[in-house]
C-alpha cells in the first residue's frame, strides 16, 4: 500500500481489525491534510468499498489529477521526511542512553515532538 500511494496510484481500502489491515487507510488519511480528499478512498463497509471502487474507475482521465495529488501529498508527508525522522530517532537514542547510565531498570522513552519543526 505504501508503494502504491507514494507512487501516486489511487486506491480504495476496506480497513480490517488487525493493524496490517488498516495500513492503507492510515496512509490515505495521513495525506488528507486539511480535507484534501484522499480519505474518500477509505471505505466503511463492503458495499461502500464496491461503490468507491466503481466511482474511481468511472473517473477515467481525471484519475491522473488524483495521481498528482497523491504524489504531492506524499512528497509533503512527514512520514517520508528521512532527515526529520533521523533527528528524532537520534534524540530518542541519546535519551535512552542517558536513562540507562543511571543503573536504573529499562524505561519507556516517548518522543512527543512532531516532525516539520512544530514541537
Amino acid at each position: 500500500a505504501a508503494d502504491a500511494v507514494s507512487g501516486g496510484v489511487p486506491l480504495v481500502t476496506l480497513p480490517g481489525r488487525g493493524a496490517h489491515a488498516r495500513v492503507a487507510a492510515s496512509l490515505l488519511l495521513s495525506r488528507d491534510n486539511g480535507g484534501g480528499g484522499l480519505s474518500v478512498g477509505v471505505s466503511r463497509g463492503e458495499d461502500d468499498y464496491v461503490r468507491l471502487a466503481t466511482a474511481l474507475l468511472a473517473l477515467g482521465r481525471q484519475r491522473e489529477v488524483l495521481r498528482g495529488v497523491l504524489r504531492e501529498e506524499t512528497r509533503k508527508a512527514s512520514v517520508y521526511d528521512q532527515a526529520g525522522w533521523a533527528t528524532v530517532f537520534e534524540a530518542l537514542v541519546f535519551m535512552a542512553s542517558d536513562l540507562g547510565l543511571g543503573g536504573k531498570p529499562g524505561r519507556h522513552v516517548v518522543c512527543a515532538g512532531r516532525l516539520g519543526g512544530s514541537e
